[in-house]
């Protein structure tokens, strides 16, 4: 290879540009780092620990410093230029010389090497950062309350990328990109505590469901056991088994998703004000909860009725301690057989609501050790501390305020009522084309002050907004039952000496509002759900602490404060007291 300048040789021109000390640096640094990226491929076939953070670390930094190679040898191939500007340098390739076939060779060589090792370090990074390892350990305290419960799910082999990824590269660079800004945000330590979950678009690509899920299969009535043990020394099962309507795309509780419905949210899901639903025949029918605005005047979110409308928290639900243990024992991870085991466990754990603090959780995850320490049949069944610690571990983040009521489960009625039961038809029914559906915006939750994190778009326009705000989301009680909460309410307010109540119109609201876990006469007919008719059930609850939880909902029992008036409260609590006589 040669270089022909206006007054010297050729290769003295080509020694003086590859003897300029700063291009010769940056040929060594690239050299050398795509030496050793290729060595760092090698061994993590066989080294699990370079397929970690570690290995990403090790690659991102090879990267850089090839990077700064090429950097140095355009710097230093300029300031030659710079120079010696009258002497113009041109190069030329003699391919019948075998000295410049042989160096064209090498660097043909070089670069497929480079390319190589380049295209493989980026290939091992991305893989690496779209695993479910790195969502969970590099951001470790603030994704745990999302991370632990789903290690313990039925959607553990599931990754992140698979559900949280819309497909296509605009979706893969605009998840990049949000965890980019939500990397910097946990730098700076200004995130929510706990975090806001943002419902609407927690998947950005409902279809994924289909991929395992069938649609349109018909399930019929499927039985479905919630199992449950007594903290007794025999740990007496108490199973309850329900027959859930889940039918196909004609029927059922599915059947929603086969429908042309589209639903109006202003604050990402948590509540519902408008639904419109499509028929057939192309005639619209829109129904709305009294008293909320029109949609078309409030901030907020169109959105097709889709899975994640109901199953929001699909594979991170943080389900309380006592129903983990439920679920291990039920199983065989933990030891039915071992006499009083639940009640130990559930001792050690103590109340779990309000959330502990981060003392009173290593002191709990202390006690929980040396049960198992303690006790022989936990080996022998082969549970041992990690099965408890990581079952406590995946019901209680202090760090992070999180517990099993912090995040709404729409599974269940929380998710049922917040259409059905509230809301009423709005008028005839229209043939004009329903509102066109948009994903979200961010929006304010008027009720405690948070935002959703979401997105917003027209159809025309896309665009992403952040709030921060340091407010915290209430803490939610949700240990209690559902009914308990109820009686609770019953037994505050008729205490309170209000007006002499009427027991009819107090029999009428219990018709209209209790029977879907309540017997007529009061008795549990749901999961979860007390037995009304006992005076002792309904004398355990204090009345102050269970007002505000009925009025406002758990994630076991809707709010009512938009359907029940102070006075009518006052005739449901006077019946359901009489229930319990």
């Amino acid at each position: 290879m040669k270089a022909h300048e206006a007054s010297s040789p050729a290769p003295a021109a080509t020694a003086r540009i590859w003897a300029h000390p700063l291009v010769f640096a940056g040929a060594a640094l690239s050299l050398s780092s795509v030496f050793l990226i290729l060595v760092v491929m090698g061994l993590a076939t066989f080294a699990a620990a370079l397929q970690s953070l570690a290995g990403l670390l090790i690659d991102a930094s090879l990267l850089v410093l090839f990077v700064v190679g090429l950097l140095c040898i355009g710097l230093g191939a300029w300031l030659y230029r710079r120079a010696r500007r009258d002497l113009p340098v041109r190069w030329v390739v003699d391919w019948s010389l075998r000295r410049d076939r042989t160096i064209a060779a090498a660097i043909a060589a070089l670069a497929l090497l480079t390319v190589v090792a380049v295209v493989g370090a980026a290939h091992s990074g991305i893989t690496y950062i779209d695993t479910t390892s790195f969502c969970a350990d590099v951001c470790h305290d603030v994704m745990a309350p999302q991370a632990n419960p789903h290690r313990l799910s039925s959607h553990a082999k599931v990754t992140c990328a698979e559900c949280h990824i819309a497909p296509g590269v605009g979706g893969y660079l605009r998840a990049k990109l949000r965890g980019a800004r939500e990397l910097w945000h946990q730098v700076r330590g200004d995130y929510h505590r706990p975090l806001i979950a943002a419902d609407l678009t927690a998947v950005p690509d409902p279809g994924v469901c289909s991929r395992c899920h069938d649609p349109e299969r018909p399930y019929g009535r499927v039985p479905k056991t919630f199992p449950s043990f007594a903290g007794d020394e025999k740990n007496t099962p108490t199973p309850t088994t329900l027959q859930l309507n889940l039918g196909s795309p004609a029927s059922g509780v599915h059947h929603h998703i086969a429908m042309k419905i589209r639903y109006f949210s202003t604050d990402g899901g948590k509540s519902i004000q408008q639904v419109v639903l499509t028929r057939p025949d192309g005639r619209r029918v829109e129904f709305a909860a009294s008293g909320t605005p029109p949609a078309h005047g409030t901030r907020g979110v169109w959105r097709k009725m889709d899975c994640i409308t109901c199953h929001n928290r699909t594979g991170h639900a943080v389900i309380a301690f006592e129903r983990r243990v439920d679920e291990a024992m039920a199983a065989g991870a933990l030891p039915a057989a071992d006499p009083g085991l639940k009640k130990r466990l559930m001792d050690a754990a103590g109340p779990q609501d309000p959330i502990p603090s981060e003392p009173q959780y290593r002191e709990t995850l202390r006690k929980l050790q040396e049960i198992t320490r303690s006790d022989a049949k936990l080996s022998v069944a082969g549970s041992g501390q990690g099965t408890v610690s990581s079952l406590y571990a995946a019901s209680v983040f202090p760090s992070m305020k999180v517990g099993s009521g912090t995040y709404p489960n729409y599974i269940g009625h929380e998710g049922c009522f917040r259409c059905h039961g509230p809301m009423g038809p709005i008028g005839a029914a229209s043939t004009e084309p329903a509102p066109p559906t948009t994903a979200a915006s961010v929006t304010r939750n008027p009720e405690d002050g948070t935002h959703s994190c979401v997105r917003f778009d027209t159809g025309r326009k896309q665009r992403r907004r952040k709030a921060m705000t340091r407010t915290t989301r209430p803490r939610r009680l949700s240990r209690v039952p559902a009914g308990l909460l109820t009686a609770a309410l019953v037994a505050g307010l008729a205490g309170a000496g209000l007006a002499a109540p009427d027991l009819k119109a107090g029999k009428a609201l219990f018709s209209k509002h209790c029977l879907a876990c309540h017997t007529p006469d009061g008795k549990a007919k749901m999961r979860g759900a007390p037995d009304l008719s006992s005076k002792a059930v309904q004398s355990k609850i204090s009345d102050e602490r269970m007002t505000q939880v009925v009025l406002n909902g758990t994630p076991h029992m809707p709010g009512y404060k938009k359907l029940v008036s102070q006075a009518d409260a006052t005739n449901l609590i006077a019946y359901v007291r009489t229930l319990g006589k």
